[in-house]
């Protein structure tokens, strides 16, 4: 009857581990192309499925030292003159964003509240109990205890979270649902109305930020509420220094046309890396629930054919320029990188020292070098920046 939600993620690594993470996660952040209703996840490289890693080659049109193969990238480029460089801290980092960041934690570990007030709405998270009846008598997969649902999310068949909304902590009612003619997983459901009894065990609720939580929550940072904001003031600040440094860069440099093999082999990775994760989820959704939930790739992007192609060569385009930009200012700053840098950037992307071969199995070695002299250089121009009050 409904999907399983995914198990969470591993443990948190220790505090060492977790900075290395937070640093490459701040890059990675800076590096995304992002379109609206779509998650790009092979081009950039977050690890999400270690099955659609392993079927795309991220090293694809790169030399094993990270360069772009056969391109000379000075000759695609003019740099933006980057003496002189300077940005307000306050527009930086200010209250305002600090205050929202930290909401927007608070809200992604939201903890449940069973005497909660509040009337359930869309989008909400929520515990529950149910039962599912045929004509009177339970089937199979219809029922279960303690079950987190997040509203609108299309979990559950039919209009049966929609007829949760309005509903409040403690409640039990019963409501119709129909199931699709077309139901897989157990036919005998098809297009029968079936009848639930639901019991709502409570709502998922953001914690209110205090020194007692900050301590058992973010210990390997703060253990205060003050010193909570100092870190995430921080880590803002760090943050939007990186876009600003990159964005400069690539607003204000001038780019020849670009290298058509290295931009088709990008542009390889980018339909490829969308396909793959349509059909992840898609086949996801119909093994629970015998329906697609998508027509088809485009379909699942929120975007028509034209739409999406016209979409996909601008971010296509966008990464070429990012990598032409970051190696041209690497060169120039006569920079370099070492094999332990490489092996940081890879612990940091949730591989552990053990796994360090695997990571350069799935991504290749041309990949990891790639982002890192990408970053090497991006940071270096960081430290050019004169911050003003």
């Amino acid at each position: 009857m409904a999907n399983k939600e995914l198990k969470a993620a591993a443990k948190q690594k220790k505090a060492n581990q977790r900075k290395r993470q937070q640093r490459w996660t701040k890059f990675k952040n800076l590096l995304w192309i992002v379109i609206p209703c779509l998650i790009v996840i092979g081009i950039i490289g977050a690890i999400y499925y270690g099955e659609v890693s392993n079927k795309i080659d991220h090293s694809a049109g790169l030399t094993k030292d990270g360069k772009i193969e056969g391109v000379n990238v000075q000759d695609y480029i003019k740099l933006a003159d980057y003496s002189g460089l300077k940005a307000k801290k306050s527009d930086l980092v200010n209250d305002t964003l600090i205050d929202e960041k930290i909401q927007e934690t608070l809200n992604e570990n939201k903890v449940l509240n069973a005497k909660s007030t509040a009337e359930i709405k869309d989008g909400d998270k929520v515990s529950i109990n149910y039962k599912g009846t045929l004509d009177g008598e339970a089937f199979e997969g219809g029922s279960a205890d303690n079950y987190d649902l997040e509203i609108g999310s299309g979990t559950f068949v039919g209009n049966f979270e929609e007829q949760l909304i309005g509903h409040k902590a403690g409640e039990t009612f019963k409501i119709e649902v129909k199931f699709p003619d077309n139901y897989k997983n157990n036919p005998d459901l098809a297009g029968k109305d079936t009848i639930f009894e639901v019991t709502i065990n409570g709502i998922y609720e953001a914690p209110e930020l205090t020194d007692e939580y900050v301590a058992a929550n973010f210990s390997d940072h703060a253990t205060t509420v003050e010193e909570y904001r100092k870190y995430v003031g921080d880590s803002i600040y760090e943050d939007n220094l990186m876009k600003y440094a990159e964005d400069y860069m690539t607003d204000n440099s001038t780019f020849a046309e670009l290298p058509k093999n290295y931009v088709k082999k990008l542009r390889h990775l980018y339909d490829l890396s969308v396909k793959k994760e349509y059909e992840y989820y898609d086949s996801y959704y119909y093994q629970y629930t015998g329906t697609h939930m998508w027509k088809d790739m485009y379909d699942y992007t929120g975007m028509t054919k034209d739409e999406y192609n016209k979409a996909a060569q601008t971010a296509t385009d966008d990464t070429a320029k990012f990598y032409i930009m970051a190696q041209a200012l690497f060169e120039k700053e006569g920079l370099s990188i070492t094999e332990v840098d490489v092996e940081e950037l890879i612990l940091s992307s949730g591989y552990t020292k053990s796994t360090i071969e695997t990571a350069y199995s799935d991504y290749g070695q041309g990949y990891w070098y790639q982002n890192t002299l990408a970053e090497k250089a991006i940071r270096n121009l960081m430290e050019k920046v004169e911050i003003t009050d």
